[in-house]
This record gives C-alpha cells, sequence and structure tokens, in this order.
C-alpha cells in the first residue's frame, strides 16, 4: 500500500459516520472474507458493522456469517490489529482492483 493510498483510507474513515455502508474484510482461521456492512457504532480503535450483503468466500469450512451479525473491525488508528485484510473501505472497492491479498477480492 502506498502512502498515497494509505491516505486516502484515512480521510475515508474520517468521513464514515453511523449508518454508512461501506465493505469491511477480516480474517478467520487462515480465511480472507469480505463483506458488504453498515456501520453500528464507531468506536475509539474500531467499527462495529453488520452484514448486510453477502459474504465471501461464502461457507468456506462449514464456517458462515450471515446477514445481520455483528463484527468489529479495527482502524487505522489500532495499528497493532489493523492490516490491509482486517479493515474497512469504500464500497466502490468491491468492484476495482486492489493490492493486498488475491483471495480477500474473490
Amino acid at each position: 500500500m502506498s502512502a498515497d493510498e494509505f491516505k486516502e483510507l484515512c480521510d475515508f474513515e474520517r468521513k464514515l459516520k453511523v449508518g454508512d455502508k461501506c465493505l469491511a474484510y477480516w480474517t478467520n482461521s487462515g480465511i480472507y472474507w469480505r463483506a458488504e456492512v453498515k456501520v453500528k457504532a464507531i468506536n475509539k480503535k474500531s467499527y462495529q458493522v453488520e452484514i448486510v450483503g453477502d459474504v465471501v468466500p461464502a461457507g468456506v469450512s462449514g464456517m458462515t456469517y450471515p446477514v445481520g451479525q455483528k463484527l468489529n473491525i479495527p482502524n487505522t488508528l489500532n495499528y497493532d490489529r489493523w492490516t490491509w485484510n482486517n479493515r474497512v473501505a469504500p464500497l466502490e472497492q468491491k468492484n476495482k482492483s486492489e493490492g493486498g491479498q488475491q483471495n480477500a477480492r474473490d
């Protein structure tokens, strides 16, 4: 991630408010997940989001994340937990080529 890309992400996070829809990326058991989410709460170092769209990859190894499930996603201020694969991003990135893990975008 370039400095300009990181600045764009920080600018996006600063404008994010409760009720906004965005993408969430997270990891669990070595699997990279992505879903459209709605921001439910903004904490000092994280966002509480609720899944509102399909989760990719779906049903891997019997694991599922249903619509309505809430997750805590670290923000860029939480530098010890934030990574390219554990973040929020603008919805338009869903169809845009991104850097980072390939399977986080599939």
